[in-house]
């Protein structure tokens, strides 16, 4: 599970039962599109995954697995077929942006009209945007040469705000610090950095994340547990619209409580 989320693949649960998830489990699969299959027909269920499996292998990506404040979003995208072709149509629309806005710049008295476009300009998108898209290109080919540029670009992006990638940077340390020997410097103080840029700015995934670093249920990440934090981010990650939470948030609690 984990070198899969680590490699951009797309992951698609299929519930079969409502059996309970560990909380490792769940921090991998509270992000993604699920499709519930516990309820009769279950041929009914099987047809909507050979369907949603084809879309996936068309491109045709549905829009909830890029909704980056729901928990259908894995922090990152899955693959893409048109990657380049929208990198160098994006790349077209912020050249253009930052023209107009030099421009409207120059313009001392702008009109309310003019005023109302740099305001559409903003929401175009950014560089940071660009260079996370295509650092998830860089990753999915797997090289070392090609992950060593993602990581690069990924870093550039986390820099500059971007939250996927901020997410993305500290799934990766968390992962680092799961696979590290012992005597090995710990990484997991990399993963809450990026993590907390993300949290401020109320990111459910980055959000639940934390919440789980300090759970440390399964104690296998180099800090010592603290609830009374994971309960704050389960919270707020309920708050922000991240159903797995609630759930989390009820189990951190009982442990407190005993």
């Amino acid at each position: 599970m984990a070198l899969a989320f680590n490699s951009g693949k797309t992951l698609i649960p299929f519930k079969l039962s409502d059996a309970e998830m560990s909380s490792e489990l769940e921090y991998y699969l509270t992000r993604v599109h699920w499709l519930d299959a516990v309820k009769p027909p279950l041929r009914k269920s099987i047809e909507s995954l050979r369907e949603y499996s084809e879309k996936i292998l068309d491109g045709n990506i549905p829009k909830d697995v890029y909704d980056k404040n729901s928990q259908n979003t894995t922090g990152r995208q899955p693959s893409r077929f048109l990657l380049l072709p929208f990198i160098a149509a994006m790349a077209v629309i912020c050249v253009a942006a930052i023209f107009m806005l030099l421009k409207n710049k120059d313009n001392k008295e702008s009109s309310p009209e003019s005023a109302e476009k740099q305001v559409e300009i903003t929401s175009l998108p950014t560089e940071a945007d660009a260079m996370y898209e295509l650092a998830a290109h860089y990753y999915e080919e797997g090289s070392e040469e090609s992950i060593k540029k993602a990581l690069d670009l990924y870093e550039k992006a986390a820099a500059a705000g971007n939250v996927n990638a901020n997410n993305f940077m500290g799934s990766y340390y968390v992962e680092l610090e799961k696979e590290r020997e012992v005597g090995a410097e710990s990484v997991i103080g990399k993963a809450i950095s990026y993590y907390e840029v993300s949290a401020e700015k109320e990111d459910a995934v980055a959000l639940y994340s934390l919440g789980y670093i300090y759970e440390n249920e399964n104690n296998d990440l180099g800090i010592e547990p603290d609830n009374v934090k994971a309960l704050k981010y389960y919270e707020k990650a309920m708050n922000a619209g991240n159903s797995s939470a609630a759930k989390a948030y009820e189990r951190v609690k009982k442990k407190m409580e005993k």
